[in-house]
């Protein structure tokens, strides 16, 4: 089953507004992290480096969770549970990366030479919205 991203759910990703991203740990407990996040609309858009534990914990189990709230209004939030519909790395990942910097720090991305980016496009299966 998927859920459908509003308008107002898209203003809080697209914002910003920072994320937590949580995968299924190797160990069975949650893994969760605080990320750059984005939407489209469809799906949440979190983008990381190959390897890394939250890499590594999607390519075993594609069931993850991303939340945000409005910095300027904690009770202002959104969840979202659902699955990786993709995993994508290469010029699509490297641009969403230097895309988030730009959102973010308002400058490009500074590559770093042998590191992969790595764009997950989350399909949402269930939307909590507050208020």
């Amino acid at each position: 089953m998927n859920a459908r991203l509003t308008e107002s759910d898209l203003s809080l990703f697209n914002g910003m507004n920072w994320a937590h991203f949580a995968v299924n740990g190797e160990d069975g407990y949650p893994h969760v992290t605080v990320v750059w996040v984005h939407a489209d609309a469809t799906h949440v858009l979190v983008n990381t480096a190959a390897g890394r534990v939250k890499d590594l914990a999607v390519q075993r189990d594609p069931r993850v969770s991303v939340s945000v709230h409005d910095q300027s209004d904690a009770y202002r939030f959104i969840a979202v549970r659902g699955q990786v519909a993709s995993r994508e790395t290469g010029p699509e990942a490297d641009a969403n990366m230097d895309m988030l910097s730009r959102k973010y720090h308002d400058e490009p991305w500074d590559f770093r030479p042998g590191e992969i980016r790595v764009l997950y496009r989350i399909r949402p299966e269930r939307i909590i919205r507050y208020p």
